[in-house]
């Protein structure tokens, strides 16, 4: 007759002190792991802080393992077990070393942090020896991995640490500010500068890309409001740089914004009264980015539009360096007729400027692409050369 196994279940019925001993037969951690994860009666107890002895005998299988196992509260932390690692900072402090490092050399409250175990990173905090600084192999805090994964409520916890360091950079010269403004955590952004503390004009070390640089690069709108609205650089003499480009791309936050097409970006760093907009030259910016006034036009952004030429800070005639389109010829390629009236109505632009790849006029874009409204406005314009069509077309 074929044997039948219990179901792990079924454990939970037994008493408490024989369970104990169960516990302390299995033969590897992992199976101990699976066994206080699948019976709902020790989970129970394990939750209620009744476990002293099931984490004594986790501590004691990761240190006679052959070859030993690591510190148990981080191998606790690697198997994604928080309860584990809440139950042996509880009841066990004194066995475990807050401060021991992973192969990547990181401490439990590096993981916790990263992995947002709120519970676990106060109980590591209320250690006193506790190096809330630690780096690990990256150069990267516990701060740091908080902010770039997003987990506020331990960033909470962590600048509520009087020896925190908000500034402690990583390997590759990025602070926690910049990579939560990296990463579009606009709340966790705003908890770091309203501290008053970070260096809001950090760069990093291999973009050279401060963190409203990355903002913009990546359109995080509410970033860019929480640092232009923030009064961090105020408190520290220091105001928020928008127009030192980069040393990679040369390229200004108004820039990036403008070359990934992000237009609410955009308006929200002219509505500063701070942003260059001229000054644009192949000695000192990245001659393949897209201006403003090109990005505006490409996307048909009357808003933004409409905002640069108030600002008289741009030049309606200026052109890709690749193929010398003009706003115009860009507006009237895409069928967008507003930008089409909004630069007509200046006075300044050169409705029959050719492109330099196919000699093309707006006008020409406009009949190709049928766009009959463009084609109107522009021959309502006047001055407008309509031989160049029929001879290429007809």
């Amino acid at each position: 007759m074929e044997e039948q196994r219990l179901p792990a279940c079924h454990i939970s019925n037994l008493p408490m002190d024989i369970i104990i001993e169960i516990l302390g037969s299995l033969p590897d951690l992992r199976t101990l792991f699976s066994a206080i994860r699948t019976c709902c009666h020790i989970y129970r107890c394990f939750k209620q802080r009744k476990s002293v002895t099931i984490t004594s005998i986790f501590i004691r299988m990761c240190r006679e393992t052959d070859p030993p196992e690591e510190e148990p509260l981080l191998h606790a932390l690697a198997l994604n077990n928080s309860a584990l690692a809440e139950a042996l900072l509880r009841t066990d402090r004194r066995e475990v070393d807050v401060n021991a490092r992973d192969s990547d050399k990181r401490t439990a409250l590096s993981i916790a942090a990263e992995k947002g175990y709120t519970a676990v990173v106060q109980l590591l905090l209320q250690t006193a020896d506790v190096d809330a600084n630690s780096q690990d192999c990256y150069g990267c805090t516990p701060l740091l991995k908080a902010a770039e994964c997003g987990h506020g409520s331990v960033v909470r916890l962590l600048l509520e640490n009087s020896g925190i360091n908000v500034d402690l950079a990583n390997c590759g010269g990025e602070t926690p500010l910049s990579r939560g403004a990296q990463q579009g955590h606009a709340q966790i952004v705003k908890m770091l500068v309203e501290t008053g503390k970070p260096d809001v004009n950090s760069r990093d070390t291999r973009y050279d890309l401060s963190p409203i640089g990355w903002a913009a690069m990546s359109g995080h709108v509410e970033v860019v409001r929480v640092l232009l609205e923030s009064d961090s650089g105020r408190r520290r003499n220091q105001e928020i740089d928008l127009n030192t480009p980069d040393k990679e791309y040369r390229r200004t936050p108004l820039f990036w914004a403008s070359h990934y097409g992000h237009s609410a970006v955009m308006r929200l760093l002219l509505a500063t009264g701070r942003v260059e907009v001229l000054g644009l030259d192949e000695d000192s910016f990245d001659v393949n980015c897209r201006i403003p006034i090109l990005a505006a036009a490409q996307e048909g952004d009357e808003e933004l539009m409409e905002v640069l030429l108030r600002s008289e800070q741009v030049d309606v005639n200026s052109s890709t360096w690749d193929d010398g389109r003009t706003p115009l010829s860009l507006a009237a390629q895409f069928g967008h007729e507003g930008i089409v009236k909004l630069l007509l109505e200046t006075g300044k632009v050169r409705v029959n400027a050719k492109d330099s790849e196919r000699s093309w006029t707006p006008l020409t874009w406009a009949k190709r692409g049928r766009y009959e409204g463009v084609v109107q406005l522009l021959l309502e314009a006047g001055g407008v050369e309509t031989l160049d069509w029929v001879i290429k077309h007809e």
